[in-house]
């Protein structure tokens, strides 16, 4: 373990040429897509159109403010000064936009 220790990075790689070293954004973001693709593979449902690793920050601050997490604590969590960032950039609104099938896809799988 003490050789993973020289990095401040939460994700280094544990490939034993480049043990410890830092992990791309590239290589972070195509890991993020794999396992969210994986994870539609094994529910066995439709895998949605254009999933994006930067897609999850709005599908999970959306999902959390859906089910009632105040708005002042969605953007606490996602280190957002202010909530129009929320509202302007991130917000899904479903009900709305009934014709976006991502947000509809990937929510309607967290949603009861």
């Amino acid at each position: 373990m003490a050789s993973f220790c020289g990095s401040d990075r939460l994700f280094i790689s544990y490939d034993p040429r480049l043990k410890g070293a830092n992990i791309s954004p590239q290589r972070l973001s195509s890991w993020i897509v794999s396992t969210i693709k994986l994870c539609y593979e094994l529910s066995h449902k439709p895998l949605p159109s254009q999933v994006r690793a930067h897609s999850t920050r709005a599908v999970s601050s959306s999902t959390a403010f859906l089910r009632g997490v105040p708005l002042d604590e969605v953007c606490r969590a996602a280190t957002w000064s202010q909530p129009s960032t929320f509202v302007k950039h991130y917000r899904l609104d479903t009900r709305a936009k009934a014709s976006t099938s991502f947000g509809r896809a990937v929510l309607s799988q967290a949603l009861p």
